[in-house]
């Protein structure tokens, strides 16, 4: 469980829209229709446990490439962001979604988008806002969002109360009915759903419905909405009172977009700063940049474990962590705990499991009291940088 952006001050990187209320107005159930987020879990991959050498050293730069053919960047003039003090690890793991079966391509509908300045600031409690950013760290849209752009989000969702019985969102609807994401914050609720008409795909009313999952207080739902603007796959039935903080698709589009701007041209900034890739071009960088993920983790996580088998590579942007061997995260009981070294932003670890195809020679963890991550795991890692592994000085990695 992490720490969230506090109402008392105004956190680092968190929205404020102009002179926009604190309003704490609860809107009416809005009946729509949801599907549960399809969240991505660490992949392990399997490969033949090998000695290796602590991986998390800060890396020896790649020798220059040829100049790869990619559009050079454009450069953002949004207002840099900061990382909010507070802030929550993300998450590695989340509940399926409903229904497994490939779902066609849905045309995304042209519609008007708020402007940030006319979104107001919803008041919220810290517990509340603790159960919203936890709800959402593993969530489909939220993925690869940094914190402030999360912080932002949450900020601007709305209270929504449904009565025991009654359809949060309806299968089969769209439209108005059809642009919320919904976080729920205590009571309970069924997912219902209904066989699709295979000609049009609307659900069939005279078929019975099959209740397939259950939520509880902290899951989401109603992310394809958003994302697509897509007929809901469900029906949401309360089993219980609900109290919802709902998020609406034009806010939502509005507030990632200005984050964004901002947060891509710190990633850019970030690229320069990393010795690994100062032989790369700046379109080689930019492009990096582009496939670079955050990840924001407290004091005393765990980022890798010695003799795990490594997927990712990372970049320090903010914070710190040490590099140690032995101890208790570590799978070798061989080895008493030795701190090796510590890394702060502009440092990169993790590279040596990648390129030697091999397990983690070292443990990392989390000392400052945030640590804000960008990673690329493992197909990225080798398509952008695998034809220039032959050019690491392997001798300089510990």
């Amino acid at each position: 469980m992490g720490a969230v952006c506090s109402n008392a001050k105004t956190p680092r990187g968190s929205f404020t829209a102009g002179d926009a209320k604190h309003t704490a107005a609860t809107s009416e159930v809005i009946v729509t229709r949801t599907a549960r987020p399809s969240s991505s879990k660490r992949a392990s991959d399997t490969h033949p446990s090998a000695p290796a050498a602590p991986d998390a050293s800060p890396s020896p730069p790649i020798a220059p490439p040829p100049r790869a053919a990619v559009a050079p960047d454009a450069t953002s003039h949004a207002p840099p962001v900061t990382s909010p003090t507070p802030a929550m690890r993300a998450s590695n793991g989340g509940a399926g979604g409903v229904g497994g079966a490939k779902k066609k391509r849905v045309a995304i509908a042209v519609e008007n988008v708020a402007s940030v300045d006319d979104i107001d600031v919803v008041a919220k409690d810290e517990n509340v806002r603790e159960l919203i950013l936890g709800a959402t760290e593993s969530n489909t849209l939220f993925e690869g969002l940094d914190l402030a752009t999360r912080c932002a989000l949450c900020d601007v969702m709305t209270e929504t109360r449904v009565a025991a019985g009654a359809d949060v969102i309806a299968q089969g609807a769209t439209g108005e009915d059809a642009r919320h994401f919904y976080v729920l914050q205590s009571g309970k609720c069924d997912v219902k759903v209904r066989r699709r008409d295979p000609v049009d795909g609307k659900p069939v009313m005279t078929d019975p419905e099959r209740t397939v999952a259950t939520y509880g207080a902290g899951d989401s739902f109603g992310e394809l909405a958003l994302l697509y603007g897509a007929p809901r796959a469900a029906t949401i039935r309360a089993t219980s009172d609900l109290a919802l903080w709902s998020l609406d698709r034009s806010h939502y589009v509005a507030i990632k977009r200005r984050f964004q701007e901002a947060l891509a041209e710190r990633v850019r900034d970030l690229v320069e700063s990393v010795s690994l890739f100062a032989g790369l071009s700046p379109e080689h960088k930019a492009t990096i940049a582009d496939a670079l993920k955050c990840e924001v983790f407290e004091k005393d996580d765990v980022v890798i474990s010695e003799g795990e088998t490594g997927d990712k590579f990372y970049v320090v942007s903010s914070g710190e962590v040490s590099v140690y061997v032995g101890g208790a995260d570590s799978y070798s009981t061989a080895k008493s705990y030795k701190e090796l070294t510590r890394l702060g932003a502009g440092a990169s670890f993790g590279e040596k499991a990648l390129i030697n195809d091999d397990v983690r020679g070292a443990s990392v963890k989390v000392v400052s009291e945030t640590c804000e991550l960008f990673h690329l795991d493992r197909a990225r890692f080798n398509a952008l940088l695998g034809e220039f592994i032959f050019s690491f000085s392997y001798g300089q990695l510990v």
